[in-house]
């Protein structure tokens, strides 16, 4: 394993509102700064102890990430985003409203050839999500009976 990695998951959320105090009109956006622990193959990293159920328990938050990107690239109704902490949090990130730029990053090493192609058939995966993107507003009491009296 790489001895300067966290190995964890690191999500930096930044919540922004906007409000013009003469139409009460208020507009949110948020911003998730996302970066993934490696999936690094458990065998080739000789982990023991401790580290190797740290290394464990975050390969294991991927999986439900391939199930959430294949029920949304292939339509399914029920998108299984409970499956994990991870996509719950990130729910918003993907098949929602939400503008979404992913970097994928892989070893330059043959050494790392599974992995590589691992990460990056997720990469292509992931890339052919398809978000309907659209301001975020908050509807004001008027907007709301406007809206059901219609």
């Amino acid at each position: 394993m790489n001895e300067h990695s966290s190995r964890s998951h690191s999500i930096l959320m930044i919540t922004v509102c906007q409000e013009n105090l003469e139409t009460q009109k208020k507009l949110h956006g948020k911003l998730n700064l996302v970066e993934l622990a490696s999936s690094e193959k458990v065998s080739k990293t000789g982990a023991e102890g401790s580290t190797l159920t740290e290394a464990m328990n975050i390969n294991k938050s991927f999986p439900p990430l391939g199930n959430v990107f294949n029920a949304l690239v292939d339509n399914h109704v029920h998108v299984p985003y409970c499956q994990s902490k991870l996509t719950r949090i990130l729910q918003e990130s993907w098949g929602a409203n939400d503008k979404t730029t992913m970097v994928i990053c892989v070893s330059p090493s043959s050494y790392n050839e599974s992995e590589i192609k691992s990460t990056l058939l997720f990469g292509m995966r992931a890339k052919t999500i398809k978000n309907i993107v659209t301001v975020n507003k908050e509807l004001t009491a008027d907007d709301w009976q406007r809206r059901y009296e219609g």
